[in-house]
């Protein structure tokens, strides 16, 4: 069966707040896990150095996870498991999807498109997505 994500059920949760980042994916899911630690690690220093008001929200699962243990954690939100994503997808700027590891279709990525989407075309922003 193809993947993909009805556009119906995309409905409009809003405007995207500016220097916003999420990442949706389960961290009890080692390849969640390593894609963020890899990105508080290497990358998350970078973006707040230029812009120190940056925030990243991760979703998904938390149960067992030693989130204490993950580098640079200043100005990250954990939700831990959501009933819908698709708000908090929707109301962050960027959509970050640092996977090193694991296959298949990213999911997260189809979902973070069609929500953009939706938003730009309720904008009459038709050709930017």
């Amino acid at each position: 069966m193809p993947n993909g994500v009805d556009l119906a059920c995309s409905t409009d949760f809003g405007a995207p707040q500016a220097d916003t980042l999420v990442y949706s994916g389960a961290l009890t899911y080692y390849a969640n896990w390593e894609a963020i630690e890899f990105f508080l690690r290497e990358v998350f220093h970078l973006i707040r150095a230029e812009r120190p008001g940056v925030q990243l929200t991760v979703t998904g699962r938390l149960d067992g996870v030693p989130v204490d243990r993950l580098p640079n954690r200043d100005g990250t939100v954990f939700t831990g498991y959501v009933d819908d994503v698709r708000p908090i997808v929707a109301r962050n700027w960027v959509s970050i999807v640092p996977l090193l590891a694991g296959g298949g279709t990213r999911l997260k990525i189809l979902e973070s498109l069609a929500l953009a989407r939706q938003w730009f075309h309720k904008q009459g922003a038709e050709g930017w997505i």
